[in-house]
């Protein structure tokens, strides 16, 4: 009778179907915080079957991984162009054997420049597709652990089900419901594609550019006049950038809470430390507008009224230092060109440098 009473006390507390969160202790993943980006270190086996250290961006908003040409022939001396496939063997990340990885080749060298630091490649969403990944921003910690999530709740477990075998997430604007990509490797405000039911508290003005692999998009930002809400979680009318792409769950929003992903069954839990509503804080800018292709960091606008316009900056202008570091190695803690910095630029044949500072762009 004790046992069956027993019994009886374990299922109620655990419903028919459910699961435990984790079904062994979590492995914490060598990482680094990049400004709002994780920066991996994943060891692969190279050329006489030496280990070799790449720096790999992790990105949720990625199916595949990637990994610069430049690497893949440094480390492995394999050649391959652009858009071929490969294979990474002995790869680890710490003490979590991943084995073989198929990866795409990609010229990276934009996206390094854009960031500051090394970047050998791009980690994406499947290379976890047997795992529970926790992304905690709060902690700074990157996990893995086997097991599976409970059943989404509408609180704090939700769907991830969307177009693709990516991360996608709904989520309350007002009364406007939008389907978000959840892109641990985009670093602007929430993007939507339009503001069509959104209220806002002005119009978008036009306030940096975000770096892609292959194009530079215009960041338009403005403020939400309500609220986002994610089942039990709240940001507190949000900044917006307004883009024709694909809509973003960015990283700006991602750095308040703690992500973890069940991709078996596409969903994932938002946790937060705190539980009490996110405040975004206003958006500065110096209103230069930076490119990143090619390897090189060039000006290819500056913001009518702005900063950069009051120095004579003009598109065209090459930036070759950052506090006289070059661009691709100025650092991750500026990354995003802190207020203070001098800037080193070359027009024609002339060198210059300018020192910038930001003002508000939006409130």
């Amino acid at each position: 009778m004790l046992k069956q009473a027993l019994i009886a006390a374990i299922l109620s507390a655990a419903p028919v179907g459910a699961s435990p969160l984790y079904a062994q202790p979590e492995m914490i993943l060598p990482s680094k915080l990049c400004g709002v980006y994780f920066m991996m270190p994943l060891t692969v086996k190279g050329v006489g079957g030496k280990d070799h250290t790449l720096q790999f961006l992790l990105d949720t908003g990625s199916f595949g991984s990637f990994v610069d040409p430049d690497a893949l022939a440094r480390t492995t001396g394999k050649t391959r162009k652009y858009g071929n496939r490969t294979r990474l063997t002995g790869v680890s990340l710490g003490s979590h054997r991943l084995g073989q990885l198929k990866i795409s080749v990609a010229e990276l060298d934009s996206i390094e420049v854009a960031l500051g630091t090394q970047m050998d490649g791009i980690l994406g969403f499947s290379v976890f597709e047997d795992h529970l990944l926790t992304i905690d921003y709060p902690k700074k910690e990157v996990r893995v652990a086997s097991g599976r999530l409970p059943r989404p709740n509408g609180r704090d477990i939700f769907s991830a089900r969307g177009r693709d075998p990516r991360p996608w997430l709904n989520v309350w604007l007002g009364d406007r419901r939008l389907k978000l990509l959840i892109d641990s490797a985009a670093g602007g405000a929430m993007s939507v594609r339009n503001l069509n039911g959104i209220e806002v508290a002005a119009p978008p003005v036009v306030a940096s550019t975000g770096q892609h692999i292959d194009h530079i998009a215009i960041n338009r930002i403005t403020r939400a006049q309500h609220d986002l809400v994610i089942g039990r979680h709240r940001v507190e009318r949000p900044m917006l950038s307004v883009i024709p792409e694909t809509p973003l769950l960015t990283a700006h929003i991602m750095w308040n809470f703690s992500f973890t992903f069940d991709q078996k069954t596409q969903r994932v839990r938002i946790s937060s430390p705190t539980n009490v509503p996110v405040r975004v804080p206003s958006q500065s800018g110096s209103g230069i507008l930076l490119s990143a292709e090619d390897g090189d960091m060039k000006v290819i606008g500056v913001v009518a009224g702005s900063p950069a316009e009051a120095a004579g900056l003009k598109a065209g202008d090459q930036v070759v230092a950052i506090d006289n570091k070059p661009p691709a190695q100025r650092g991750c803690e500026k990354h995003s060109i802190p207020e203070g910095s001098v800037l080193t630029f070359r027009r024609d044949k002339t060198v210059f440098s300018r020192k910038l500072s930001r003002n508000l762009v939006v409130k």
